[in-house]
């Protein structure tokens, strides 16, 4: 057996290798990260879409006053803005009696508390939607609006149940007390006195508020409604849908904190103390932002027969913006899909640029390694043999990368589906699916032995004799 023989070709590629390490490392992160950049792409695309198909929730329809179905699905279901336009509640009367409804919920979305989007809504939005059709709403603690005291006591205006999401981020309790900021604030997170922990001592009216006297807290500009604090009475259980990030609070008590501001302005409050109640509510305060609407279907079926001709009826009226939610998000992943064709599409590129990168590295690195392929090739290396370590090299670049690539995707699907349940209450599993794996990473592996071609033929070629003479 000759010297070259005793020696494995994976030995000596390994060898190869650690001489070049910083090349080596560069050009395996290279592949990684290409590799990686296609895997998250691919996978999460469908997950995203199948999860925001969730979120909406078995709503047949949603009316609001927006300029577009999308938009009030977007802000009304997923929180993203606070609805620019209202409707008046008399318009919710009449579309609830305008067809044979399971249910019909009116909502009203303009406030938030530490970036978390507020919701007033009637009792019945706990009992009648599901926020994911396997997922109806649920208690972890505490009660639902509506519901008496468990000594008897009745419910009130100014209660607050809280989505598990906002309950986990801020630690909030049963009888916490809260104070909701008026508009969706993002940058309100720490307003100071905004939150009373059970059983401490609540603002005196008028006296130790901290904020200065029109309720705007000077730190922020941001307007609080501290006339009026709502007690937390229950915690809800995670549905994986975006009203995990919601606060609801009884629609009244919304109307009432909302004319109390009206009242101020009219120089009608007292120095002290709320003064709006619902003797106080006129029909202008009455407004709400959305109708979550379902129609009564068959057994066993969830699209019910007259969904086309109600659609039809309802969108004759001007006044109202009407949408049927998962159609419209079918329509948005219609328009994302052109952008993510776009960015899978630079992610091959990247991916071919590292197959580049390693053709450099591998070829550049031959000028060094012509004396010892020399020396090889008179220990008894055939042609072939160096042929096949120099594609070998390039392979397990290739592998290399590839595995990592995988491990960074995982890393990558992860944060991203941090990001989106922070954002907007979506929960995506960061799963990879092992067909697409396969196939990016053997991709990844296939390239790179390409781009080790052109080094193993000049590889191939090198002469013994003129790189065996003397040096010097």
């Amino acid at each position: 057996m000759s010297t070259a023989g005793s020696i494995s070709d994976m030995t000596l590629v390994l060898r190869g290798m650690r001489t070049r390490g910083l090349s080596t490392i560069i050009t395996i992160l290279s592949v990684a990260l290409a590799v990686a950049l296609v895997l998250v792409l691919l996978t999460l695309r469908d997950s995203g879409k199948r999860t925001f198909e969730r979120g909406t929730g078995d709503m047949h329809l949603l009316v609001t006053a927006d300029a577009s179905p999308l938009t009030g699905v977007l802000n009304s279901i997923f929180f993203a803005s606070t609805p620019p336009r209202a409707l008046p509640h008399t318009k919710f009367q009449a579309i609830a009696e305008s067809a044979p409804w399971s249910y019909a919920l009116p909502l009203a979305f303009g406030d938030s508390w530490r970036s978390a989007p507020v919701v007033g809504v009637t009792a019945d939005l706990f009992a009648s939607f599901r926020p994911a059709p396997d997922a109806p709403f649920a208690l972890r603690t505490g009660r639902f609006l509506g519901v008496p005291e468990a000594n008897g006591a009745p419910a009130t205006n100014f209660e607050v149940v809280v989505g598990s999401a906002v309950a986990q981020r801020a630690n909030l309790r049963v009888g916490d007390t809260l104070f909701i900021t008026h508009g969706f604030s993002r940058s309100a997170g720490e307003i100071a006195g905004d939150l009373v922990r059970a059983g401490g001592r609540l603002p005196t009216p008028g006296g130790d508020h901290d904020h200065d006297h029109s309720g705007h807290d000077s730190g922020t500009g941001a307007h609080v409604h501290f006339d009026y604090g709502f007690r937390v009475v229950g915690i809800l259980e995670s549905t994986a849908t975006p009203h995990d990030r919601a606060l609801f609070i009884p629609l009244q008590g919304a109307w009432i904190m909302h004319a109390q501001d009206r009242l101020a302005k009219q120089n009608l409050q007292p120095q002290v103390g709320p003064v709006a109640t619902e003797q106080d509510l006129l029909e202008s305060d009455k407004l709400v932002t959305a109708i979550y609407a379902r129609l009564i279907t068959r057994e066993g079926s969830d699209v019910p027969a007259n969904l086309q001709a109600v659609f039809d009826q309802l969108r004759r009226d001007p006044t109202i913006t009407i949408s049927q939610p998962t159609q419209q998000i079918g329509q948005l992943f219609t328009i994302v899909d052109g952008v993510h064709r776009l960015f899978v599409a630079m992610a091959i590129v990247v991916m071919l640029s590292s197959g580049v990168g390693i053709l450099l590295a591998l070829y550049n690195s031959m000028h060094e390694r012509r004396r010892q392929v020399a020396i090889l090739r008179v220990l008894g290396a055939t042609k072939a043999r160096i042929l096949s370590l120099v594609l070998a090299e390039s392979a397990l670049l290739g592998i290399a990368g590839g595995a990592l690539g995988v491990v960074l995707a995982l890393g990558g699907a992860l944060l991203t589906s941090g990001l989106l349940r922070s954002r907007f209450g979506l929960v995506i599993a960061p799963q990879l699916d092992a067909r697409v794996i396969v196939i990016v990473v053997a991709s990844a592996v296939l390239l790179a032995c390409l781009a080790g071609l052109l080094p193993a033929l000049a590889a191939y070629r090198v002469s013994v004799a003129k790189h065996l003479r003397p040096v010097g």
